[in-house]
């Protein structure tokens, strides 16, 4: 079953009332309130950079086959001009989309706004370490509370330095957890217990989602390579022997049929470089296995700064790959 999306971040009132002691971190306004505003941007960001990425290549793809098609097998026919027109408008209009998204700083929007994101969903599970020092409910929102004005300020103007970020970023440099004490406080057993809940393992969760979506996506997208690239080559076969027996009809549907195979072969490859399945596939497999480590670790003992940090720690490693794998991708060749 999918799940609902950030329910990490903003949890049910089930939970609320499972650990109605530490809602000052369940609920932390200020880090949520800065989460909604990227979460929004990235998500538009995303949209607008896919979907006219992917329009733009299906644009230009079809008024190619058409190009192909009008040269090698389409008879006059009325309204050729028209259909040709419609197919110059389509070309254009892929190319301008291209450009778009390029100076539109789509791109850039994501994925400032989605690293923005998961620094701010770190920021709300590395508070979790206060508990562990905490003597009462107060004293745990006070502290939590200074904590957070002040990691806010430094993630603002963090992000001020735009796209440059995502290559300077040092995971360790983010992780600002607590010591532990040599006493865990009275909320500490509380604030572990919905830490493994929350943010172990929904992140486990969320992990092999991804893994499956992307397995499906990877199914499909090979048996269409395979395909395309046998048709084609078949099809340049066919091509030849029909010259060889003089048969040019046939001839140039080969030719045609080959030409369309090998553009929607170049077109696949763009779409499926614009979407990181390989790379994405490979750091779903290490995040996922490791966060099973440290889900082992924390069923022991385990003091609760010591389980935040190391979450954390992997939590931002898989940040730093995805920001940069993401500044890789593109809809042009």
């Amino acid at each position: 079953m999918m799940q609902t999306a950030n329910r990490d971040m903003f949890p049910t009132e089930a939970t609320f009332a499972l650990y109605p002691r530490i809602r000052s971190l369940l609920e932390n306004a200020a880090i949520d309130d800065a989460f909604k505003r990227h979460e929004a941007l990235a998500v538009r960001g995303k949209r607008d950079y896919h979907l006219f990425g992917r329009i733009s290549i299906l644009l230009i793809a079809l008024s190619s086959v058409y190009n192909v098609a009008e040269g090698l097998v389409l008879p006059v026919f009325a309204g050729r001009f028209y259909v040709a027109f419609a197919m110059a408008l389509a070309a254009a209009l892929g190319i301008a989309l291209q450009a778009y998204i390029l100076f539109s700083h789509a791109k850039r929007r994501w994925l400032i706004n989605r690293f923005a994101c998961e620094r701010l969903r770190s920021l709300k599970f590395q508070a979790y370490a206060h508990a562990a020092a905490a003597a009462s409910e107060e004293d745990l929102a006070r502290t939590v509370s200074a904590w957070t004005s002040g990691e806010l300020v430094r993630l603002e103007n963090e992000l001020n330095a735009g796209m440059s970020l995502l290559d300077t970023f040092v995971p360790a440099k983010a992780l600002i957890a607590p010591p532990s004490p040599e006493a865990p406080g009275p909320l500490a057993a509380d604030a572990l217990a919905a830490f493994k809940e929350l943010r172990i393992a929904y992140q486990e969760r969320f992990a092999a989602s991804e893994l499956h979506r992307l397995g499906e996506n990877r199914r499909i997208l090979n048996s269409s390579a395979d395909l395309l690239y046998l048709s084609g080559a078949s099809l340049v076969f066919a091509s030849l022997i029909a010259k060889i027996l003089a048969a040019p009809d046939i001839g140039r549907w080969a030719d045609f049929l080959a030409v369309t195979s090998f553009i929607a072969g170049i077109s696949k490859t763009v779409l499926e470089n614009a979407t990181l399945s390989d790379p994405s596939t490979t750091r779903f497999e290490r995040y996922r296995q490791d966060i099973l480590d440290t889900s082992y670790a924390a069923s022991s003992d385990a003091a609760l700064a010591e389980t935040v940090v190391r979450m954390e720690r992997l939590a931002l490693e898989e940040l730093d790959d995805f920001a940069r794998a993401s500044k890789t991708i593109s809809y042009r060749l």
